[in-house]
């Protein structure tokens, strides 16, 4: 039923190119409208994957009203060797879960929507507090308008292990993607609410507690091997000239005394996250960069990881659209500063470094996935720094 051929399939299986031992059916649960599958693929190297699994896709609301349907905030259902925990936050209508459709282009996770709620599946699935499921609690806890309901979750549990599978919230009506708003308009005035509301977020996270977090390698070696291997690429070579004195800057840059404190952000902030329903931004996906573990993504890091990520944005929409973004840029953090009470100066000094390790981040990307970007970090390593 589930074979290589199966999983190769899927967008969302990350095992693509590495060789299989064994691929078996963990645990299931047979509901009255659905199965849903934990597999397990256990890799020649040792390292083993768990998949969540609906057996049909199509009708995974009905699925979802099923299991919500209870009295009080936690269920559970036993499976073979774990159980399944259906946990509610607050009271819902069931009945309106039935029509959920699944969205096409589906990528690490899959996502289930109507006009009223939006079911994210997590697909490949990873032992621990899931960062989405604290934050959006927090986020609504503290009075984050921003935001998502959050309704409900599921979650495997086995032993000391939790897994959560999936999140349910609200959905956010009549709302496009900040990154296809902004091609046609890059006010400065959307710039600056932007900034306001990533402020607020900020504030929101504080109470939230994290992991200590070691400081994290910008990977300079990877991008030298990438940058020697694809020397044809213009200006890889003028890139690898300079890349040691890029890294000795990013050296001062660690040694320099930060003004803000560590806290919980949202960890991949980008105009990809973000919604606009041409009244107000609304910020989504929190589960931090999928590619990382969730202990690095619950952990406390600068609010310049999430503000250089935005800038970032910024100037790829500057040249994915042929506009000069700069304004728009000046006018979400001054107006950010302001919210939080900080000088500008210093917000620009905590962004620096952070902006000069994300675009390390995205040429080795670039190189590695789609070399006809290279150009956008690039031309930021060259000129920026």
């Amino acid at each position: 039923m589930f074979d290589q051929t199966f999983l190769n399939s899927k967008r969302w299986f990350k095992g693509k190119n590495r060789p299989i031992q064994k691929i078996q059916i963990k645990d299931s649960f047979v509901l009255e409208s659905n199965t849903l599958f934990l597999l397990s693929v256990l890799f020649e190297d040792g390292n083993e994957d768990l998949y969540a699994i609906f057996e049909n896709d199509k009708n995974v609301g009905t699925c979802l009203a099923e299991l919500f349907n209870f009295k009080g905030s936690t269920r559970t259902i036993l499976g073979r060797f774990g159980q399944l925990q259906v946990t509610r936050n607050q009271e819902f209508s069931t009945e309106n879960l039935k029509d959920l459709i699944r969205l096409e282009g589906e990528q690490s996770n899959s996502s289930f929507l109507n006009k009223k709620y939006f079911f994210k599946l997590f697909r490949r699935l990873l032992d621990g507090i899931h960062p989405e499921n604290e934050v959006l609690l927090t986020l609504q806890k503290n009075g984050f308008s921003a935001s998502a309901q959050y309704f409900a979750s599921l979650s495997y549990l086995e032993g000391n292990s939790i897994y959560v599978l999936g999140i349910l919230s609200s959905v956010i009506e009549q709302a496009a993607s900040a990154w296809d708003y902004f091609q046609g308009n890059f006010s400065t005035t959307l710039a600056a609410e932007l900034g306001r509301v990533t402020a607020d977020m900020h504030k929101a996270l504080k109470t939230l507690s994290g992991n200590i977090l070691k400081e994290s390698e910008v990977p300079f070696f990877k991008l030298e091997k990438l940058l020697k291997a694809n020397l044809e690429i213009p200006s890889a070579d003028l890139l690898l000239q300079k890349l040691p004195a890029l890294q000795e800057l990013h050296t001062n840059y660690q040694k320099e005394i930060s003004n803000f404190p560590c806290q919980r952000v949202h960890g991949d902030y980008h105009l990809g996250q973000i919604l606009y329903d041409s009244k107000k931004f609304w910020v989504v996906d929190f589960e931090g960069e999928p590619s990382r573990s969730l202990s690095y993504r619950r952990s406390l890091q600068s609010i310049g990881v999430d503000l250089a990520g935005m800038l970032r944005s910024f100037r790829y929409a500057s040249a994915v659209f042929l506009t000069d973004t700069s304004k728009a840029e000046n006018a979400f953090l001054e107006s950010y500063a302001k919210c939080a009470k900080c000088e500008i100066s210093e917000l620009q000094k905590e962004c620096r470094r952070f902006y000069l390790a994300k675009a390390i981040y995205e040429a080795c990307y670039e190189l590695e996935f789609r070399p006809t970007w290279f150009s956008v970090p690039a031309k930021a390593l060259l000129e920026e720094f």
